[in-house]
This record gives structure tokens, C-alpha cells and sequence, in this order.
């Protein structure tokens, strides 16, 4: 299937501003290339997951040379693609804001001091830029909307080293956030509302984030994920009666044990992290290894939901807030994604709960012009899990927040072609004027 790590021996035809969006997980690397032309025609040209050891860290001697040669078989000879890669949200802070209407050279102080007093880091080892949305009316009042964001540093300047030490650098750096923004910019996703909310629920955390058309104007993470929804389940099952409480039979464990999990940390003869698996898994046999385990796929789900509802709680505060805050209209979808996607009873149940409609998020979901050369994935999970790497495949520096390229870099950057133009234009001019000298005084030698 086009698209897994089988097809990265064959040689793409990258065309001209290809961009390869990365996504490094724990243990595999997952990325797609996209053809954006001039005629702003785009084009998914590959996509793959390429496994590697779970012992090999970004901080590992082996990462740049497994890098390497990841992205040497996949992008084949061609060195002209631009490379944008995704970095954790964890330790980024972001937030929307609001300042009145100044002149231009005065908007970034504005936006600093402003995010300043409700974000405390250190501009010496923190990065910090904005993106200015548009402009609002509150009560008469002109002001400028921005979306601020603080990053650390050294986290940034390790993954740009890594790669031009592999000698692929990196054309932009950002987070997964932007990369859906991306999507929803270029009009790759339609969500066929204004105003929605995504729901990543991840291992250790996750992410709730709210769009208005197609803006990220609010984001946060909560420390509620896979693993306290598999404590949930551990709990129920201790309190559960000594003689109910048996590991599943040989034939469930098998399904448990093919299911390819990542959690880390957790013990392989894990009873809770085996029912958790065998809730999200729709394997062909999974009804006969429900009726062969000790514990059915109603009472695991009745486990959960526990867990389930703390998450709710907490993207019903963050709509509440977002339609306190924000004078826009309210909250029309949820988009959701993440390991339990692959359940859809967990999905219905979170719509249901929040009383909105629910979808999981698709990038494979888009015109079919955009997939042309693509042979898609069928199982959902997988589809979901390539949100990441598109949305990054998606980036430029007009409607991508950059963390190695940055608003002030940016208005140096015009700067510096906008003296080129004017130094071109007036070299131009010269050599016009020394032609026409030259025309002139050819003439006069020949009339004399």
C-alpha cells in the first residue's frame, strides 16, 4: 500500500514547492509530501510510517543517520523540497489577544506586553512571535487580534541541528495546532461550520482546541489521557470481586498482544492496558475473544467512562469559556482524534455528552483531485494518525506560525527584498539612462 514504509523504495517525481511534512513519535516517524503549485493547486504525491527502535532518541549519535536515511529514501534525489517538522505542544504556550488599533511598528511591543501580563517566561531562553488575525470592533473600539505563542528555545535549535546534521534542513518548525490550522486554511478540510473544537486525547495528556474560521484562537492542554482511562479501568477491576477478577483467556491475550500498543511503561501482562486494547481494537475475531475473556465490552466500556467524563468536564469549560470571551458565534462541531477513534461507540458517546456533532478527523477526507496518485488507507486509526504530518505538508511562511522564522525575521526579510527591488529598479533606470546616452551619442557621430 502506497503510503507504508514498503513504498519508500520507489523514486517520487517531487514537482516544483514540494513541502514533506514530519511528525517524530516514540517510535516512528510518520511523513507526507504535498505539491503546492503557483496556480495554489495542491496535491498529496506520498505519505508513509517508518518504525524505528523505541531505545533511539532524538538525542541519540544513531537519530541523524536513521534520519537520513529515512528521509533520503523518501524523498529520493530531490534536495529542493522544504521540510517542516512538528514539535510537542506541551511546552508551548499560546493565546489569543487583543490590542487597540497602533501603527504598524508599533504592534509587536503592543502584542509582547500584552501577552507578557498573562504569560510569565523568559524572553532569554523562551521564543516568542504572534500572528495577526485581522482587526475586531469591541464597543465602538477598534482593536488588532493576534494569537501569541512562547516556545522554548533549546528545544527548537536541538531538532534544527539534528536535521541539518543529517543534511535535510529545515525550512520551518511548529506544532500540531498550527498544522491543523493548516488544514483548515487551505481549505484541505472542510468542517462545513465556522466555529469548532478539536479534541486530541493522547497518552499522557491532551489537547483541546477551538477554530473560527479557520483561526486557532484558543488552545490548552489537560493532564488527562490514554493512561488515566487505563487507570480507571485498573481501579474497577480491583474493586472488583477477587474471583471475577482473572486475566483474560490465551485467545484474548493473543488479540491484546497483536493490537500494537505504545504505552510505555506500563507491564506487557497488563490486565487494564489488555481490556483497554481490546475496547479500541475491531479486529475480525473480536467478538470471539470478548466471549473467550473474563470481562465483555460493555462492562469495559462502563469502566471508562469515568475517565471519559473528566475529559467531557473539561471540553465543556473550555466551550463555556470560548463563548464567554469571545465574541464570535458558538461552537458548531467537534472534531476529535487520537488511539480511541478507533471505537466508535466512544465517539457517539462524546457527542452525545456534549450535545454537539461529533467527526473524527480525516485527512484523507478532501477533494479527490488532492489524492490522484495516492492509493488511501482503509483502517480509520490510520488515517487519523497522518493529521500531523499533512497538516505540516500544508505550511509556508504566508499562513504558518514559524518558530525558526519569526515576525521579526520576517519584516527583515522584506526589508531586505524591498531594498533589493528599489536597488534593482534603480540599476534599471542607470542602465536605460546609459543606453540612451550611448544611443545619443552614436547619433551625433554619425551626423558629424
Amino acid at each position: 500500500m502506497a503510503g507504508l514504509a514498503t513504498s519508500l523504495k520507489k523514486v517520487i517525481v517531487f514537482k516544483k514547492k514540494t513541502v514533506v511534512g514530519i511528525e517524530p513519535g516514540r517510535n516512528s516517524l510518520r511523513l507526507a509530501a504535498i505539491n503546492q503549485s503557483a496556480e495554489k493547486k495542491m496535491e498529496l504525491l506520498d505519505y508513509a510510517v517508518i518504525p524505528f527502535d523505541a531505545g533511539l532518541k532524538n538525542d541519540s549519535l544513531r537519530f541523524p543517520r536513521f534520519l537520513k536515511s529515512a528521509l533520503t529514501n523518501f524523498c529520493g534525489r530531490a534536495r529542493t523540497v522544504e521540510i517542516w517538522c512538528a514539535i510537542s505542544s506541551v511546552n508551548v504556550e499560546i493565546r489569543y489577544v487583543k490590542i487597540p488599533k497602533v501603527a504598524n511598528k508599533q504592534i509587536y511591543n503592543a502584542v509582547f506586553w500584552t501577552y507578557k501580563k498573562e504569560v510569565s517566561f523568559n524572553e532569554k531562553t523562551d521564543l516568542f512571535d504572534f500572528e495577526i488575525l485581522g482587526e475586531t470592533t469591541d464597543n465602538g473600539v477598534r482593536r488588532i487580534e493576534a494569537i501569541c505563542y512562547s516556545a522554548p528555545i533549546q528545544e527548537i535549535k536541538e531538532l534544527k541541528s539534528i536535521f541539518d546534521a543529517c543534511g535535510y534542513p529545515l525550512t520551518g518548525i511548529s506544532i500540531v495546532p498550527f498544522a491543523i490550522q493548516n488544514l483548515l486554511r487551505t481549505r484541505w478540510i472542510d468542517p462545513g461550520v465556522k466555529n469548532l473544537c478539536n479534541l486530541f486525547i493522547g497518552k499522557d495528556w491532551s489537547r483541546i482546541a477551538v477554530f473560527s474560521g479557520g483561526n486557532l484562537v484558543l488552545s490548552r492542554d489537560i493532564k488527562a489521557g490514554v493512561i488515566s482511562i487505563i487507570e480507571t479501568i485498573r481501579e474497577a477491576v480491583d474493586s472488583r470481586a477477587a474471583g471475577a477478577a482473572e486475566k483474560p483467556k490465551p485467545a484474548a491475550m493473543a488479540l491484546a498482544e497483536n493490537a500494537g500498543a505504545e504505552e510505555e511503561g506500563l507491564p506487557d501482562d497488563d490486565l487494564a492496558l489488555k481490556l483497554f486494547q481490546l475496547l479500541i481494537h475491531n479486529q475480525a475475531d473480536a467478538t470471539t475473544a470478548f466471549e473467550a475473556a473474563a470481562y465483555g465490552k460493555e462492562e469495559i466500556f462502563q469502566m471508562i467512562q469515568p475517565a471519559l467524563d473528566r475529559v467531557i468536564q473539561q471540553v465543556e469549560r473550555t466551550i463555556e469559556h470560548y463563548n464567554l470571551h469571545y465574541t464570535r458565534n458558538s461552537v458548531g462541531k467537534i472534531f476529535v482524534s487520537g488511539q480511541i477513534c478507533s471505537n466508535p461507540k466512544i465517539i457517539e458517546y462524546i457527542g452525545k455528552q456534549l450535545d454537539l456533532p461529533i467527526e473524527v478527523i480525516d485527512p484523507f477526507k478532501t477533494a479527490v483531485s488532492f489524492l490522484e496518485n495516492v492509493t488511501l488507507p482503509h483502517a480509520a486509526g490510520e488515517r487519523g494518525g497522518f493529521v500531523p504530518a499533512m497538516g505540516m505538508a500544508l505550511s509556508n511562511n504566508a499562513i504558518t506560525p514559524n518558530f525558526i522564522c519569526t515576525q521579526k525575521e520576517k519584516q527583515q526579510l522584506t526589508k531586505a527584498l524591498l531594498f533589493n527591488r528599489v536597488a534593482f529598479g534603480l540599476l534599471a533606470l542607470l542602465l536605460t539612462f546609459c543606453i540612451g546616452i550611448n544611443y545619443w551619442q552614436g547619433r551625433l557621430i554619425q551626423v558629424k
